[in-house]
């Protein structure tokens, strides 16, 4: 028995199971991710939002099957209205989601990523890290990390019995980031903001150096004029503005760690081309 297809049952085909994708994705997808995030909103503290919009599609057929254009009219744009309030509440929550210190949030990747820069002979990033407060030196100093280029143990941390596998890094001990949650809760995290600012040179930049620091500060925790003005031995007093103090461009000049986070910052130290002295400028 032979069976003979042509090139219309082939594309008829075809284009069925097309509608069937379309149709799963528009009745089955869309209404179940819709009503996760009405969840997650609600039980994230939006519930308010959520309460809302259910009173206000409610109100809407009510007043839509009473032929009340006007009030159905404003009630359909107040349903809108939550309706996209939702969404930008749901993706303000994940942003903070993301920025979490804690155990399997994307966070964890730079910390491995700042480990392994900081204990890897071959990327010699270490010498940013007599910057570091103590109780996080203690960490990277105890943290052994190593590199398999050939695996993939995916973005979600897995802790073993003795290591932590994610992306390319086997991290130990298995409880190393248990520890350093609780010195970053406390000291702040200086490890993403070590391979996001000084590894990936993605800091971001600002109108001044100050605000470079409250940046720095809001996002990571890291309270960077303290510490650098602790790190060169500066008096408190000439924390106020490093952007102009010519001790503390001439103290930082001569400090490898500092040059480091006052690149990354993009406002490095140099030599001033007229003054011959340290300078702090900034550039792009």
């Amino acid at each position: 028995m032979f069976f003979v297809f042509s090139f219309t049952d082939i594309s008829n085909a075809i284009l069925s199971l097309v509608r069937l994708v379309i149709l799963a994705f528009l009745f089955i997808y869309l209404p179940f991710a819709f009503l996760s995030t009405l969840f997650y909103v609600a039980t994230s503290g939006g519930w308010y939002l959520v309460l809302g919009l259910v009173l206000a599609v409610l109100g809407f057929v009510y007043t839509t099957l009473k032929k009340q254009a006007v009030l159905s009219t404003a009630l359909g744009l107040g349903c809108v209205a939550l309706f996209v309030a939702i969404l930008f509440t749901n993706a303000s929550l994940r942003s903070d989601e993301r920025e979490a210190i804690a155990f399997g949030s994307p966070r964890n990747m730079l910390w491995a990523e700042s480990l392994d820069a900081l204990n890897s002979a071959r990327r010699s990033n270490g010498d940013i890290l007599p910057l570091f407060p103590a109780s996080v030196r203690a960490i990277a100093d105890t943290a052994g990390v190593s590199t398999h280029d050939h695996l993939d143990f995916g973005d979600t941390p897995r802790r073993g019995p003795f290591t932590i596998e994610l992306g390319h890094y086997r991290i130990g001990p298995a409880d190393i980031f248990d520890q350093y949650i609780e010195v970053a809760e406390a000291d702040g995290d200086w490890l993403a903001f070590h391979a996001t600012c000084v590894l990936d040179r993605d800091c971001g930049e600002a109108e001044s150096l100050q605000a470079s620091f409250d940046a720095v500060e809001s996002r990571y925790g890291v309270r960077l004029a303290d510490r650098l003005a602790a790190h060169l031995n500066l008096p408190a007093a000439s924390q106020g503005d490093f952007q102009t103090s010519r001790e503390f461009a001439a103290a930082c000049h001569a400090d490898t760690a500092c040059r480091t986070v006052m690149s990354a910052l993009h406002w490095p130290v140099i030599i001033g081309a007229s003054s011959g002295e340290p300078v702090v400028v900034h550039t792009d």
